[in-house]
């Protein structure tokens, strides 16, 4: 008796047909998935979109020194308050002898504060101006109770003078944070100072 089904060739051919529609919508899927996962998994808060974190004010700030302007009258001093303040016109000045570089400000945190971004304002931002003639930061050390970790700070164009910059952190719970000057940019032009300024800082945490 002659058999009813298809032959072995023909459910190859069939197979092969419905392969090849088929893996290519799959493939479409995984790849559409893949992608909607790697957005998730690899972007990250930035100082400009920070995402769902929080800003955290800190608690006190203290400094291995501070700089007053001894030659204005009644003088003006730039302790390490003015670099929590929310106002690019302020900042923390050091006051090495040389430019700054080891010299430290430390912010106390609330207790626990899950820290995930610290955001810098490098320079003094009060104007371009300023921002040019004083030093700012060429490498930060930043401290956390969770690690130590070292940046690099690209010099910002004078037009974005006034800009946050993100510092590399080792996140996670801490209660203080310590920015320590590792280098230096030095001031430019004739009337430059030695004098190494960070105008603001913010905390961001969950």
């Amino acid at each position: 008796m002659a058999s009813n089904e298809p032959s072995w060739k023909v459910r190859v051919a069939v197979e092969g047909v419905i392969a090849g529609l088929v893996a290519p919508i799959a493939v479409g899927i995984l790849l559409l998935f893949l992608g909607t996962q790697a957005g998730e998994w690899f972007d990250s808060p930035t100082c400009e979109d920070p995402e769902n974190l929080r800003l955290v004010d800190a608690t006190g700030a203290t400094a291995s020194s501070v700089h007053e302007d001894t030659e204005l009258e009644g003088g003006r001093k730039h302790p390490a308050s003015h670099a929590h303040d929310g106002d690019l016109g302020t900042g923390w000045v050091e006051n090495a002898p040389d430019f700054g570089t080891g010299e430290w400000i430390e912010f106390e945190l609330p207790a626990g504060t899950n820290l995930r971004m610290v955001c810098v304002v490098n320079g003094y931002a009060k104007s371009a101006e300023l921002y040019q003639v004083n030093g700012r930061a060429r490498q930060i050390t930043t401290q956390t109770d969770r690690g130590t970790t070292t940046a690099s700070l690209p010099d910002k164009p004078t037009e974005a003078f006034a800009e946050f910059q993100q510092v590399t952190i080792a996140s996670g719970s801490t209660d203080s944070v310590r920015l320590t000057i590792r280098s230096v940019r030095a001031s430019a032009g004739s009337s430059g100072t030695k004098d190494t300024a960070i105008s603001e800082v913010e905390f961001w945490g969950e």
